[in-house]
């Protein structure tokens, strides 16, 4: 039953990991550890995917996870007034595209300084590709800013994409590198025969090294003397006035 084939390939990604990226777990927990020590901060990036959901604010998690998010605006015209369809078409389709990741990378810029993020925080992304520009943008960044860059994505597909030698690669830019160790192009499953691949593996393999993460970065602060903030389940009785105070605990001490 496919059912079962999800299943078994689940446990097989997981115990993948396990076995092979434990070691680049710890390494990045102890850099996570290091820098909320050193009264830094911790924040995760995935574009559109589960892991920095997952993570924050969540019941059971550690209050010092914050989630690294910006905007770009849909337009900077009004429909009504701006330029005539023709005269956009008439815009170089690569000065255009130039344009257009300047201008993420310089509102993605801005969101570091609006939020303090600089030399000594951490910052963790999140990529089904490694190669995906919002992740490597975000990247670079980070690492013109002095901030530390924890990557987790499928080495799988270094060298297999259409754009892996356009551009320089998530990889490059990493201080610790966790392999998900999910398929090419994530799907798992060919049983049907409807030319690809069917059920997207990333998410689960991602949040389960997410977790580990977090698991193993709040053992190294306990060992350390530091008992980090963590938030309660709002339908537990009291759970929400817990969780105000657990806000105003990291707001005070910052883990």
């Amino acid at each position: 039953m496919l059912i079962d084939k999800f299943f078994d390939m689940c446990i097989e990604c997981v115990d993948s990991v396990r076995l092979h990226q434990v070691g680049n777990i710890k390494r990045a927990s102890a850099i996570i550890c290091e820098a909320i020590m050193a009264d830094r901060g911790f924040y995760v990036f995935d574009h559109e995917y589960l892991l920095s959901s997952e993570l924050v604010s969540r019941a059971g998690g550690a209050a010092f996870v914050r989630s690294f998010k910006y905007t770009v605006p849909s337009t900077l015209f009004n429909g009504m007034g701006g330029m005539r369809k023709r005269s956009i078409e008439k815009i170089n389709q690569k000065q255009r595209i130039k344009f257009d990741l300047d201008f993420e990378e310089t509102i993605i810029e801005r969101t570091f300084y609006e939020n303090g993020i600089s030399k000594g925080d951490v910052i963790l992304i999140n990529s089904s590709s490694g190669e995906e520009y919002p992740a490597t943008i975000v990247a670079k960044v980070a690492q013109r800013k002095g901030t530390r860059i924890i990557v987790i994505t499928p080495i799988i597909t270094k060298n297999c994409l259409i754009s892996s030698k356009k551009s320089k690669k998530l990889y490059d830019y990493a201080e610790v590198l966790i392999n998900n160790h999910f398929p090419l192009c994530d799907s798992i499953i060919d049983r049907f025969r409807v030319n690809q691949k069917e059920i997207p593996m990333g998410g689960i393999t991602s949040v389960c090294i997410g977790w580990a993460l977090i698991a193993e970065t709040i053992e190294l602060l306990v060992a350390n003397g530091i008992k980090p903030t963590i938030y309660r389940s709002v339908n537990i009785e009291g759970g929400e006035e817990q969780n105000l105070e657990a806000i105003h605990r990291y707001d005070t001490l910052g883990y």
